[in-house]
């Protein structure tokens, strides 16, 4: 009992995640009075683009880097079983027959009644067991037990992760499809003001410049369609590979839609420590951090005797018939200990590695949240961002539009000139690109926040 008590106190105690000392909120946090509740259902609802959902629900349903994962977690989760049934008694059963004859040129053969001919038959049950004295079997139950629960954390962070991507990568593509639904429009335009240009260079009110000049940038707004055209087809090759299927089977998943606009955002009302509690990451350091302190237990335990018993009943006898004869009975146990007497400082150098590698983790740990903390802090502070930009960009595009509706007007009644309306359509077009480029970049950076805080319910 003394040895007992002794060994457990000695085993090292583990490694607690180091604390790291966070803000009470984010810098570019909503007050308390202005935060919104979180959205229910999944993050991608809050979009309200039925695409996107049926994409991010393909992605995370088929998509071969995240069914890689899975399996590497049903990988570990064997490993975890495999070491509590490594706690339990084992027992073997075995059964045998054998026939032998010996060589007539031996002395035994030679005697006189001696029968050359041997006849052997037998069946035992063997049960083993080492008990768990010292606490290394436990130790490397719980190591395999962490890792298992790290694996689990990954597959969740590789979701969320590849549903992100899914989600800006539908986004980019809203955006491309509405900028050519607007290169359209310009295109429209621009042949409308082609026609009046022709008409009046026919009545003498325009000269020939200025009609090669409107061609020229008709020309130049149906190129932009076909550039966009091939943007769209490698935006969609990129999200047909996310999705594990073909560009025109992607194309028929998310469909064509407006740009989507977010419905408010739901981590402004939660602290640092709140969000990064539930980030699939932190977990997963946190979990390698414990598997790495069994480890270190359960090397530490090496230095205790390992008991182990040991017993066998069966039979034995030279027939079938005399088989099930209590003559033929055997039976054995042989409790046994082993304990490492001398190893030349192998065991310490193995303890000191292992204490190397849980320091090491604990680190990793401490980093994973410091990276963690920046990732939401940068992820709600672009957001802020991108919606003041994208303020500006539609206030900019309201007073050019009543600049160039003014502008085409008073060419078409004969008193303004065709280079200021070309200019004004022209420049109304550059706004209305830069406003759809504002509006996608404030939706990305919406997902790198639903992403960064994981608001909302969580990717299964």
């Amino acid at each position: 009992m003394a040895l007992l008590l002794a060994g457990c106190a000695a085993l090292p105690t583990p490694e607690a995640p180091p604390t790291v000392a966070l803000p009470e909120r984010f810098a570019a946090q909503a007050a308390p009075a202005a935060a919104q509740k979180a959205p229910e259902g999944p993050w991608w609802l809050a979009f309200g683009d039925q695409g996107l959902d049926r994409a991010v629900t393909q992605v995370l349903a088929q998509n071969l880097d995240l069914e890689q994962a899975r399996l590497r977690v049903e990988q570990s989760r064997a490993l975890a079983s495999q070491a509590v049934a490594r706690t339990r008694p084992r027992m073997d059963v075995g059964a045998g027959a054998s026939v032998n004859r010996l060589s007539s040129q031996t002395a035994p053969a030679k005697a006189p009644g001696f029968d050359a001919n041997t006849h052997s038959v037998g069946a035992d049950l063997t049960a083993s067991w080492e008990p768990d004295f010292f606490g290394r079997t436990a130790a490397v139950v719980g190591a395999e037990n962490a890792r298992a629960q790290a694996s689990e954390a990954d597959n969740a962070a590789l979701a969320l992760s590849l549903s992100a991507e899914t989600a800006r990568r539908v986004i980019e593509l809203r955006g491309l499809q509405a900028q050519d639904r607007l290169a359209a429009k310009a295109v429209q335009l621009e042949q409308d003001l082609v026609a009046v240009a022709e008409a009046q260079l026919r009545g003498g009110a325009v000269n020939q410049a200025d009609v090669w000049r409107a061609r020229a940038q008709l020309q130049s707004a149906q190129a932009s369609r076909d550039r966009l055209a091939g943007s769209m087809a490698d935006a969609l090759q990129a999200l047909a590979v996310l999705l594990a299927t073909t560009p025109s089977s992607a194309a028929t998943t998310v469909g064509e839609a407006a740009m989507p606009k977010p419905r408010g955002l739901g981590a402004f009302a939660e602290t640092p420590t709140q969000v990064l509690a539930r980030r699939p990451d932190v977990a997963a350091a946190k979990f390698r951090l414990a598997a790495a302190s069994a480890d270190l237990a359960a090397t530490a335990a090496e230095r205790f005797p390992r008991v182990n018993l040991l017993a066998s009943v069966g039979m034995a006898a030279t027939s079938l018939a005399t088989l099930g004869t209590t003559d033929a009975l055997l039976a054995t146990l042989a409790p046994s200990l082993a304990w490492r007497a001398l190893d030349f400082g192998e065991l310490d150098a193995a303890v000191a590695g292992r204490k190397a590698t849980e320091q090491a983790a604990a680190a990793a740990y401490k980093q994973t949240v410091l990276a963690a903390f920046a990732d939401a802090e940068m992820a709600l502070a672009r957001v802020a961002a991108r919606q003041a930009e994208w303020d500006a960009a539609l206030q900019a595009v309201h007073t050019q539009r009543e600049v160039r509706d003014l502008a085409q007007l008073r060419f078409e009644r004969g008193v303004g000139a065709l280079s200021t309306a070309l200019e004004a359509l022209r420049v109304v077009n550059q706004l209305e690109r830069e406003r759809l480029e504002s509006q996608q970049a404030l939706a990305v950076a919406v997902v790198e926040v639903y992403r960064a805080t994981m608001a909302g319910t969580a990717v299964p």
